[in-house]
């Protein structure tokens, strides 16, 4: 299944991919975490600077277990959840920023 093993600089959201996910989803301190679409974009947005892969690929490497244990490492590595905080269920994507 699906692993982001190293998640630095350039495996993390960059203001783009913000205004991308702020464009299809709303104002970033509202995005739903619980909603798999917000997943897999998330996930898709960091896959995609590494290798040409579309969403529907992405969705087929994650599972359930692993989904949100990657996006939260893309969200810390981006700055946007402090290390001592973890989502789960419906949480700000800011984390209060």
């Amino acid at each position: 299944m699906g692993n982001l093993t190293e998640l630095k600089g350039g495996k993390a959201l960059n203001l783009n991919d913000l205004a991308e996910l702020e464009e299809e989803f709303g104002p970033l301190d509202k995005v739903d975490l619980s909603r798999f679409t917000v997943i897999r974009k998330i996930l898709w947005l960091v896959i995609r600077k590494g290798e040409q892969v579309t969403l529907e690929q992405v969705g087929e490497r994650f599972n359930i277990q692993t989904m949100q244990e990657e996006v939260n490492k893309v969200l810390k590595a981006s700055g946007l959840l402090g290390s001592d905080e973890v989502t789960s269920g419906k949480e700000e994507a800011t984390g209060g920023v």
